[in-house]
Protein backbone atom coordinates (compact mmCIF):
# COMPACT_ATOMS: atom_id res chain seq x y z
CA UNK A 1 0.00 0.00 0.00
CA UNK A 2 2.93 2.20 0.88
CA UNK A 3 4.83 1.30 -2.86
CA UNK A 4 1.22 2.09 -4.61
CA UNK A 5 0.82 5.60 -2.92
CA UNK A 6 4.33 6.60 -3.14
CA UNK A 7 3.56 5.60 -7.17
CA UNK A 8 0.62 7.82 -7.17
CA UNK A 9 1.77 10.41 -5.61
CA UNK A 10 4.85 10.34 -8.27
CA UNK A 11 2.30 10.24 -11.14
CA UNK A 12 0.39 12.69 -10.14
CA UNK A 13 3.69 15.54 -9.85
CA UNK A 14 4.62 13.94 -13.10
CA UNK A 15 1.29 14.67 -14.33
CA UNK A 16 1.56 18.37 -12.81
CA UNK A 17 4.58 19.54 -14.91
CA UNK A 18 3.36 17.95 -17.91
CA UNK A 19 0.25 20.23 -17.28
CA UNK A 20 2.40 23.37 -16.79
CA UNK A 21 4.89 22.56 -19.97
CA UNK A 22 1.74 22.47 -21.75
CA UNK A 23 0.69 25.79 -20.73
CA UNK A 24 3.73 27.71 -20.70
CA UNK A 25 4.52 26.09 -24.45
CA UNK A 26 1.17 27.51 -25.45
CA UNK A 27 1.44 30.89 -23.70
CA UNK A 28 4.94 31.42 -25.73
CA UNK A 29 3.45 30.84 -28.59
CA UNK A 30 0.71 32.53 -28.30
CA UNK A 31 2.55 35.85 -26.97
CA UNK A 32 4.88 35.67 -29.65
CA UNK A 33 2.31 35.28 -32.19
CA UNK A 34 0.96 38.72 -30.76
CA UNK A 35 4.24 40.56 -30.28
CA UNK A 36 4.66 39.29 -34.32
CA UNK A 37 1.46 40.22 -35.10
CA UNK A 38 2.72 44.28 -34.12
CA UNK A 39 5.57 43.69 -35.51
CA UNK A 40 4.33 42.42 -39.34
CA UNK A 41 0.82 44.76 -39.32
CA UNK A 42 1.88 47.83 -37.17
CA UNK A 43 5.30 48.60 -36.97
CA UNK A 44 5.77 46.57 -40.79
CA UNK A 45 9.61 46.10 -40.10
CA UNK A 46 11.82 46.38 -43.25
CA UNK A 47 12.65 43.32 -45.26
CA UNK A 48 9.51 41.35 -43.80
CA UNK A 49 6.74 39.82 -45.67
CA UNK A 50 3.48 39.39 -43.59
CA UNK A 51 2.14 36.13 -42.67
CA UNK A 52 -0.89 34.22 -43.51
CA UNK A 53 -3.45 34.55 -40.92
CA UNK A 54 -3.56 30.49 -41.58
CA UNK A 55 -0.23 30.88 -39.49
CA UNK A 56 -1.55 32.99 -36.59
CA UNK A 57 -4.00 30.74 -36.24
CA UNK A 58 -2.11 27.84 -36.36
CA UNK A 59 0.43 29.55 -33.65
CA UNK A 60 -2.56 30.48 -30.70
CA UNK A 61 -5.51 28.08 -31.16
CA UNK A 62 -3.89 24.98 -31.40
CA UNK A 63 -1.61 25.29 -28.64
CA UNK A 64 -4.54 26.65 -26.80
CA UNK A 65 -6.54 23.67 -27.42
CA UNK A 66 -3.68 21.34 -27.19
CA UNK A 67 -2.79 22.87 -23.45
CA UNK A 68 -6.26 22.45 -22.70
CA UNK A 69 -6.27 18.48 -23.22
CA UNK A 70 -3.33 18.45 -21.64
CA UNK A 71 -4.91 19.79 -18.53
CA UNK A 72 -7.52 17.06 -18.92
CA UNK A 73 -5.52 13.86 -20.02
CA UNK A 74 -1.43 15.24 -19.63
CA UNK A 75 -0.17 11.96 -21.09
CA UNK A 76 -2.50 12.33 -24.29
CA UNK A 77 -0.97 12.21 -28.05
CA UNK A 78 -3.56 14.55 -29.63
CA UNK A 79 -2.69 17.28 -26.57
CA UNK A 80 0.62 16.78 -27.69
CA UNK A 81 0.41 16.81 -31.49
CA UNK A 82 -1.57 20.04 -31.14
CA UNK A 83 1.14 21.56 -29.34
CA UNK A 84 3.72 20.93 -32.25
CA UNK A 85 2.33 24.20 -33.93
CA UNK A 86 3.62 26.47 -31.34
CA UNK A 87 6.85 26.59 -32.94
CA UNK A 88 4.97 29.14 -35.27
CA UNK A 89 5.02 31.68 -32.96
CA UNK A 90 9.07 31.52 -32.10
CA UNK A 91 9.37 31.15 -36.08
CA UNK A 92 7.41 34.31 -36.77
CA UNK A 93 9.08 36.30 -34.44
CA UNK A 94 12.76 35.01 -35.51
CA UNK A 95 12.12 35.61 -39.02
CA UNK A 96 11.60 39.41 -38.19
CA UNK A 97 15.16 39.61 -36.32
CA UNK A 98 16.37 38.13 -39.53
CA UNK A 99 14.83 40.41 -41.82
CA UNK A 100 16.85 43.33 -39.50
CA UNK A 101 19.55 41.59 -39.15
CA UNK A 102 19.88 40.61 -42.98
CA UNK A 103 21.37 37.49 -41.40
CA UNK A 104 24.54 38.54 -40.39
CA UNK A 105 26.22 37.39 -37.28
CA UNK A 106 26.11 34.38 -35.64
CA UNK A 107 22.55 35.12 -34.05
CA UNK A 108 21.05 36.53 -37.39
CA UNK A 109 22.61 33.49 -39.39
CA UNK A 110 20.76 31.21 -36.60
CA UNK A 111 17.92 33.18 -37.00
CA UNK A 112 17.76 32.66 -40.67
CA UNK A 113 18.63 29.17 -40.78
CA UNK A 114 15.39 28.80 -38.47
CA UNK A 115 13.28 31.26 -40.72
CA UNK A 116 13.60 28.96 -43.42
CA UNK A 117 12.11 25.94 -41.40
CA UNK A 118 10.18 27.09 -39.42
CA UNK A 119 6.92 26.16 -40.18
CA UNK A 120 6.92 22.70 -41.09
CA UNK A 121 4.40 22.40 -37.92
CA UNK A 122 2.17 22.33 -41.15
CA UNK A 123 3.86 19.00 -42.58
CA UNK A 124 3.39 17.10 -38.73
CA UNK A 125 -0.01 18.23 -37.95
CA UNK A 126 -2.42 18.16 -40.59
CA UNK A 127 -1.48 15.13 -42.37
CA UNK A 128 -1.44 13.21 -38.94
CA UNK A 129 -4.11 14.40 -36.36
CA UNK A 130 -7.29 12.98 -38.29
CA UNK A 131 -5.56 9.73 -37.95
CA UNK A 132 -5.08 9.72 -33.91
CA UNK A 133 -8.30 11.71 -33.08
CA UNK A 134 -9.98 11.55 -30.70
CA UNK A 135 -7.96 8.26 -28.95
CA UNK A 136 -4.30 8.62 -30.06
CA UNK A 137 -4.56 5.44 -31.63
CA UNK A 138 -4.78 5.48 -35.28
CA UNK A 139 -7.40 3.33 -37.00
CA UNK A 140 -6.02 0.04 -37.70
CA UNK A 141 -2.23 -1.42 -37.92
CA UNK A 142 -2.78 -0.66 -41.62
CA UNK A 143 -3.46 2.90 -40.48
CA UNK A 144 -0.80 3.18 -38.65
CA UNK A 145 2.02 2.30 -41.25
CA UNK A 146 -0.06 5.15 -42.98
CA UNK A 147 1.08 7.40 -39.96
CA UNK A 148 4.16 5.90 -39.87
CA UNK A 149 4.70 6.96 -43.81
CA UNK A 150 3.65 10.72 -42.89
CA UNK A 151 5.82 11.44 -40.61
CA UNK A 152 8.69 9.85 -42.12
CA UNK A 153 8.10 12.08 -45.48
CA UNK A 154 7.59 15.12 -43.44
CA UNK A 155 10.87 14.42 -41.59
CA UNK A 156 12.84 13.81 -44.56
CA UNK A 157 10.61 17.31 -46.15
CA UNK A 158 12.02 18.85 -43.32
CA UNK A 159 15.26 18.04 -43.51
CA UNK A 160 15.17 19.19 -47.25
CA UNK A 161 14.46 22.22 -46.15
CA UNK A 162 16.91 22.71 -43.92
CA UNK A 163 20.00 22.38 -46.37
CA UNK A 164 17.81 24.26 -49.30
CA UNK A 165 19.47 27.26 -50.54
CA UNK A 166 16.72 29.13 -50.46
CA UNK A 167 15.26 32.70 -49.37
CA UNK A 168 13.06 32.55 -45.99
CA UNK A 169 8.98 32.93 -46.51
CA UNK A 170 8.92 36.06 -44.18
CA UNK A 171 12.27 37.33 -44.74
CA UNK A 172 12.94 37.19 -48.81
CA UNK A 173 16.10 39.25 -48.40
CA UNK A 174 17.42 36.86 -46.22
CA UNK A 175 19.20 32.91 -47.15
CA UNK A 176 19.27 30.19 -45.97
CA UNK A 177 22.94 30.12 -44.76
CA UNK A 178 23.27 26.19 -44.63
CA UNK A 179 22.21 26.31 -48.38
CA UNK A 180 24.61 25.97 -50.68
CA UNK A 181 24.90 25.38 -54.73
CA UNK A 182 25.81 21.90 -54.42
CA UNK A 183 22.57 21.26 -52.71
CA UNK A 184 20.00 22.97 -55.12
CA UNK A 185 18.14 19.22 -55.47
CA UNK A 186 16.78 20.05 -51.87
CA UNK A 187 14.59 22.12 -53.53
CA UNK A 188 12.67 19.75 -55.05
CA UNK A 189 12.50 17.09 -52.79
CA UNK A 190 10.89 19.49 -50.20
CA UNK A 191 8.69 20.41 -53.45
CA UNK A 192 7.86 16.76 -53.30
CA UNK A 193 7.57 16.00 -50.13
CA UNK A 194 4.94 19.12 -49.42
CA UNK A 195 2.77 18.09 -52.10
CA UNK A 196 2.99 14.59 -51.74
CA UNK A 197 1.87 15.71 -47.93
CA UNK A 198 -1.11 18.16 -48.54
CA UNK A 199 -2.71 16.13 -51.69
CA UNK A 200 -2.12 12.77 -50.79
CA UNK A 201 -1.57 12.97 -47.00
CA UNK A 202 -3.87 15.55 -45.64
CA UNK A 203 -6.69 13.39 -48.03
CA UNK A 204 -5.65 9.92 -46.32
CA UNK A 205 -5.96 11.38 -42.99
CA UNK A 206 -9.57 12.79 -44.10
CA UNK A 207 -10.32 9.50 -45.00
CA UNK A 208 -9.44 7.70 -42.32
CA UNK A 209 -11.51 10.24 -40.31
CA UNK A 210 -14.70 9.42 -42.58
CA UNK A 211 -14.28 5.68 -41.51
CA UNK A 212 -13.92 6.00 -38.11
CA UNK A 213 -16.82 8.44 -37.62
CA UNK A 214 -18.99 5.70 -39.61
CA UNK A 215 -17.81 2.99 -37.12
CA UNK A 216 -18.19 5.27 -33.88
CA UNK A 217 -20.57 5.09 -31.80
CA UNK A 218 -22.35 8.00 -29.85
CA UNK A 219 -19.72 9.58 -27.45
CA UNK A 220 -16.85 9.26 -29.80
CA UNK A 221 -19.09 10.03 -33.02
CA UNK A 222 -19.36 13.39 -30.61
CA UNK A 223 -15.95 14.10 -30.04
CA UNK A 224 -15.00 13.15 -33.58
CA UNK A 225 -17.82 15.56 -35.28
CA UNK A 226 -16.12 18.56 -33.23
CA UNK A 227 -12.92 18.00 -34.56
CA UNK A 228 -15.18 19.33 -37.62
CA UNK A 229 -16.11 22.46 -36.23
Amino acid sequence: DASWGTMSVVKMRSERRLVLLGAVIAAVSVVCCAVAWVLYEIVRVEGTAPPTGGEYVLGTVWPIVGAMIIAARPRHPVGWLMLIPALIGPYLLVAVYAASSGGEGVLGASAAWFATWGFVPYFFTMPVLPHLFPDGRPLSPRWAKVVVAVVAVASITTIARMLSPVTTDLAPEVTNPLGANWLEWTKYVTLGGALALFFVGVPLAVLSLFLRLRRAREVERTQLLWLFL
